[in-house]
């Protein structure tokens, strides 16, 4: 419900749209050919229906207006804004428990690199490259299990995937 549109100074588009308590969005690259993750926040307090979402664009984040109606009478306004998301990945996505191996985790937004990005993996932590990479070597593992990353930077919604390890 509530879809929108909204261009950034820089020419890239948010778009974003209301679903359940939440408003959700998502930025694409600067040449339109792809998108970043999809991040959300939740409505106001004591919201029960969203009538109307508009969103401003800037570089940074998505201003977002809404007219809604909640616990007191009538139709109130509400303004807040989203932060574009990090989308992290990893290469492989599984490792041999047996093995000392190398893992290339990835930090981009909407397909760009993402520099000076802090990613924790397991016990390891490292800033990616201009690339938007890390490089860890993990092992050997005494048991299959599963191994959580996150990527964090200062003026984005934090990525978290993770890695298996297997017999």
């Amino acid at each position: 419900r509530n879809v929108g549109l909204a261009a950034t100074p820089s020419g890239r588009l948010w778009a974003f749209w209301s679903a359940n308590d939440r408003i959700y969005a998502r930025r694409s690259s600067t040449s339109l050919a792809s998108w970043g993750a999809v991040t959300s926040i939740p409505v106001r307090g004591g919201t029960t229906a969203i009538f109307k979402l508009a969103g401003n664009a800037q570089d940074t984040e998505l201003d977002v207006l809404a007219a809604f109606a909640g616990s007191a009478s009538g139709v109130q306004t509400w303004h807040s804004q989203i932060r574009p998301g990090l989308t992290l990945t990893a290469a492989p996505a599984a490792l041999r428990a047996a093995s000392t191996s190398s893992v290339t985790l990835k930090v981009t937004d909407a397909g760009q690199p993402i520099s000076g990005a802090t990613v924790r993996f397991g016990t390891h932590s490292a800033t990616t490259s201009r690339s938007g990479t890390v490089r860890f070597t993990v092992g050997p593992f005494p048991r299959p299990m599963q191994i959580s990353a996150t990527a964090s930077k200062t003026g984005y919604v934090d990525a978290r995937t993770s890695v298996h390890v297997t017999r």
